[in-house]
């Protein structure tokens, strides 16, 4: 009969530990509704108090629907405060005539919504992330674990870590972070040249890390060559060094994937800039011209206060960052309107178009004659305040030619044939590079070049291609048509 009690008494205690869970488990919900329910209330006390968690929610995603309804009609207001704001800017400049104020005024106003209405949506994005933590916060949060278990998912198998040791992890990790420290470094010295190369440089590392994931033949090798070099190898990782190829594969597998990830974060952080309208290239340039024009009119009426400031004066303008401010706008002016200004004017007319060119050069000439005299402060500095500001009056009436001073056409020659010079290397260059991986002439003597060589061949072309000429990735626009005759080659 003891025994008996014992057996029936078993179950009847898994019961009670159920029904116990159950009941803490209720209580525990309870709780938390009610947490989240007076949050709400303290939050929102004007409205009634919601009886569920799930009106809670309901009323929180309503709220943040409103406010992303209203985030269009905040765009206006942003870009026509920011552009009251900016043409406010005329009226504390010293040396523009009465009835010049309201010309420059407007034409600084519509500069700055020309300027900024493509990239009107970040700001906006911006406060309303700040503003609204918690709904970012769930995104990100649901965003990275989302990502996290589709890497797992189609990255890892099981069968690779069959009998795997603890140190193997370890080596993975420390591979992984002397692969992304490399990556890291170069970024580092790229953007220093072309912030353009660094998506060039991302995508080049990430399909190189792809292609040794999906290549087999060089596992067999990595093993072969660890194995005799293991007296350079920690004791500690002794062990692992049969599961080298595992380590080295799955350490190129998590770098490709970050290294995607990162272009993605990349390019959503790019489109955010580029979802608003786009206004003609002609306007957009125009635009910053001006409002450079506008800076450097401040620029030096900063200057010209602290020149005349008596015996330490000239020391305290050469040692300001004011100087170097003006010289950076000069030149940034002299380049947009030689560049990118005289090309986005361009009208298909012979005689108009070399006008606007003879114009463009004349005013990158103008911008550059003033770096001598920002460079070494003194009298001209009144001179070149009066310069800016006469610019910036003019380029507002739209008198771009006003802007511009005659330049020799001996000065305009040597122009052309250093550009035609930068150009034809810069090009050479790239083709060269482009025949050696296409044709490879090489494969004639030995073997030929595998994809991943070929891959960092045409990457280093293009940094040394950019160094010696900028302007050479808008020139090849038909970049595109060379990719198909890469895939097909590989």
């Amino acid at each position: 009969m003891a025994h008996q009690g014992q057996s029936s008494g078993g179950p009847g205690n898994e019961g009670d530990e159920q029904f116990h869970f159950r009941q803490e488990l209720t209580k525990a919900r309870d709780a938390v509704r009610r947490e989240i329910i007076e949050w709400w209330t303290s939050t929102h006390p004007e409205e009634a108090e919601p009886e569920t968690s799930r009106e809670v929610l309901l009323s929180w995603l309503k709220e943040h629907n409103e406010k992303i309804k209203e985030l269009p009609e905040k765009r206006i207001q942003k870009l026509r405060d920011g552009a009251e704001k900016c043409g406010g800017r005329v009226l504390l400049l010293d040396g523009i005539e009465h009835e010049d104020i309201p010309v420059v005024e407007d034409a600084i106003c519509s500069a700055y919504w020309t300027g900024n209405a493509r990239a009107s949506w970040s700001i906006v994005l911006a406060d309303f992330t700040d503003e609204h933590p918690s709904l970012f916060g769930a995104l990100s949060f649901l965003s990275f674990i989302v990502s996290f278990w589709l890497v797992v998912l189609l990255l890892v198998r099981k069968e690779d870590f069959a009998n795997f040791p603890g140190q193997g992890g370890i080596a993975i990790g420390v591979l992984m972070v002397a692969f992304l420290f490399i990556h890291g470094r170069i970024l580092a010295v790229l953007g220093l040249m072309s912030s353009k190369l660094l998506s060039l440089w991302r995508l080049i590392a990430a399909s190189s890390a792809i292609y040794l994931v999906v290549q087999d033949g060089w596992q067999a090798g990595v093993v072969e060559w660890v194995s005799k070099k293991k007296e350079y190898v920690p004791d500690f990782f002794h062990i692992a060094i049969k599961y080298v190829d595992v380590c080295v594969l799955y350490a190129l597998k998590g770098f490709a994937a970050l290294v995607l990830i990162g272009m993605t974060l990349s390019f959503l952080d790019d489109v955010r800039y580029k979802v608003g309208p786009k206004e003609p290239d002609g306007a957009v340039t125009s635009a910053r011209i001006l409002l450079d024009l506008l800076d450097l009119a401040f620029l030096s009426q900063e200057a010209l206060k602290q020149g005349s400031v008596q015996s330490d004066g000239l020391r305290t303008y050469l040692t300001s960052s004011v100087r170097v401010d003006i010289l950076l706008h000069l030149e940034k002016v002299a380049q947009a309107a030689e560049g990118r200004w005289k090309r986005s004017l361009r009208v298909g007319d012979e005689i108009s178009d070399r006008a606007i060119y003879e114009i463009g050069d004349g005013i990158a000439a103008a911008a550059r004659k003033w770096k001598v005299a920002a460079a070494t402060g003194g009298d001209k500095l009144v001179d070149m305040n009066n310069a800016f500001v006469n610019a910036l009056v003019d380029a507002a009436k739209g008198n771009w030619e006003l802007l511009a001073t005659e330049t020799s056409e001996r000065e305009l020659l040597r122009r052309k044939l250093f550009r035609m010079a930068r150009r034809v290397l810069a090009l050479a260059t790239m083709g060269g590079t482009a025949y050696v991986v296409l044709f490879d002439p090489f494969s004639w003597f030995g073997a030929s070049f595998s994809p991943a060589v070929s891959s960092f061949m045409l990457m280093f072309a293009a940094i040394l291609s950019v160094s010696i000429d900028p302007a050479i990735v808008e020139r090849i626009g038909s970049a595109s048509k060379i990719s198909g005759a890469f895939t097909d080659k590989k």
